[in-house]
């Protein structure tokens, strides 16, 4: 049995035991990657806009799922994929979010409550609440209902500008339907 451990240099450490020798894996582990998860709400106060890391598919703990620091951290440019905004629910709570704008508007919104994330995402041209069907149950987050005063209509607007020179800010109804608000 191997255990593998980061150690603090970024350097990732090979334990074997009954052997004294430590190995050292030859890369360095890349800093702000994701994969699997979203960025922690701290860091997304720090760097808003991420991007796909798909050339670093196959690093150790990586893959088509992980996602880094975009360079551009000033403004929402084309080649950003998620952003960070917020969200400010029917009965005023306003939670920090990471926003999908693949090439244009938001087309999926994830929001951390304090306690985990929550996911509404647009499906022909109607927004939805994600049902992790892939995932075992257990694993699955509880999905938004649309049919909650106490949520919709929901609110989400991001931190950045885009190249437009305007924050996206979509009100998403209970309906599904979207409105753009000021």
């Amino acid at each position: 049995m191997e255990l593998t451990r980061l150690l603090p240099s970024g350097y990732c450490s090979r334990f074997v035991p009954g052997r004294s020798v430590v190995r050292r894996l030859h890369f360095m582990a890349k800093k702000h990657r994701y994969t699997g998860d979203w960025p922690p709400p701290k860091v997304l106060q720090r760097i808003p806009n991420w991007e796909m890391a798909y050339d670093e598919e196959g690093m150790y703990g990586q893959d088509e799922t992980t996602i880094r620091p975009q360079e551009e951290q000033t403004v929402i440019t084309y080649d950003t994929v998620h952003t960070a905004g917020d969200v400010t629910l029917a009965d005023g709570r306003t939670y920090p979010a990471i926003i999908t704008v693949v090439s244009g508007p938001p087309e999926s919104c994830s929001f951390h409550d304090g306690k985990r994330w929550r996911t509404i995402q647009k499906f022909r041209k109607k927004w939805e609440a994600l049902v992790q069907t892939y995932l075992p149950e257990k694993k699955r987050q509880t999905p938004l209902d649309l049919k909650d005063k106490s949520t919709f209509p929901l609110r989400i607007r991001t931190q950045l500008l885009h190249q437009g020179g305007k924050q996206w800010q979509i009100e998403i109804r209970p309906n599904g339907s979207e409105k753009v608000w000021k």
